[in-house]
């Protein structure tokens, strides 16, 4: 991953580093998961908003810097990379995710898989 992509805010410590690094990596997984920290508030649809705000027809990359300053956005990208890593379905993610996340509030209107 090339971090000159990334916007200095997203460098800010490691865990939220890779969690930009992911969102740009795998946007049709996190499509498909829901935030909780009510974010829904600002538009967001799913915690993939929460890093990528839109990707311009010529590719370029319009970053979203919520996601940079809230432990429980980057938390649930991370936790969706390591269930993905270790197998799991993007509906298997997305029920860890609305069982883990759900008693927080209210999450973004995702969809359902």
């Amino acid at each position: 991953m090339d971090r000159d992509k990334l916007p200095k805010y997203s460098q800010r410590n490691p865990e939220v580093r890779a969690a930009y690094e992911y969102a740009l990596s795998n946007p049709e997984i996190l499509s498909n998961i829901p935030c909780y920290c009510g974010c829904y508030r600002l538009g967001h649809e799913n915690v993939g908003n929460c890093f990528i705000k839109e990707v311009k027809e010529d590719g370029k990359v319009i970053f979203e810097e919520h996601g940079a300053n809230c432990g429980m956005c980057y938390s649930i990208v991370l936790d969706s990379k390591e269930l993905f890593e270790e197998g799991k379905s993007v509906q298997e993610i997305r029920n860890y995710i609305d069982n883990k996340y759900s008693s927080y509030g209210q999450g973004t209107d995702t969809p359902k898989i």
